[in-house]
């Protein structure tokens, strides 16, 4: 059993010197808990819940930095996909030395 539920068993039962069973009554279904064992129970889900979150650490650690492997080829996309719009010429029109009177709407 770990120190720190001994002492807080002894914080709770300080006259508990040759460690008695000290129950607990469920006054509503009437059933009696003895204490070591709740605290041994409680113990025993608290390490659970350690090694469940210390999983969901590396789970999180993982998304982020698949998070920031995809953030870095959008990125990249992006550049080239600019790049290329860029090189696109448009067509450019010879339009020098040339006066409204040269453009007619029709056959007018």
């Amino acid at each position: 059993m770990n120190n720190w539920i001994k002492k807080i068993y002894k914080l709770i039962y300080p006259n508990n010197t040759k460690n008695y069973p000290v129950y607990f009554l469920d006054e509503i279904t009437g059933i009696n808990y003895n204490g070591m064992e709740l605290i041994n129970s409680m113990s025993s889900d608290i390490e659970d819940l350690k090694t469940k979150y210390d999983s969901l650490l590396v789970d999180i650690k993982k998304l982020q930095e698949e998070n920031i492997e995809l953030t870095n080829s959008l990125y990249e996309f992006e550049n080239r996909l600019e790049s290329k719009i860029d090189n696109i010429h448009p067509v450019v029109y010879n339009l020098n030395n040339k006066t409204l009177e040269d453009f007619t709407l029709g056959d007018s």
